[in-house]
């Protein structure tokens, strides 16, 4: 869990995930990559990150771009992520 706090404006998020047969607990090729965005601020709300099913092939974006408040954030990695992964955040 990261916790940081931002101005309002508009970012530009990009999510990656890859496998990586070092954190493959069942030595099967793949991985999970999931975990929120939460906006900790006024009225909360979160941004969905990954995916649901098993990851093969790298997760290379795409880039969105969110309209974000003021605020404090979290970026919360599900305990059950076994890729390597990357979120970024930029204004």
């Amino acid at each position: 869990m990261y916790t940081f706090s931002i101005p309002a404006g508009s970012y530009s998020l990009n999510q990656q995930a890859s496998y990586d047969a070092a954190t493959d607990p069942y030595g099967d090729g793949q991985c999970l990559f999931s975990g929120e965005l939460n906006y900790q601020s006024g009225s909360g709300g979160s941004i969905s990150l990954g995916v649901t099913y098993p990851v093969t092939l790298p997760i290379n974006g795409p880039v969105s771009t969110v309209n974000l408040p003021a605020g404090d954030y979290e970026l919360y990695i599900y305990p059950s992520t076994t890729c390597y992964w990357t979120v970024e955040l930029w204004p």
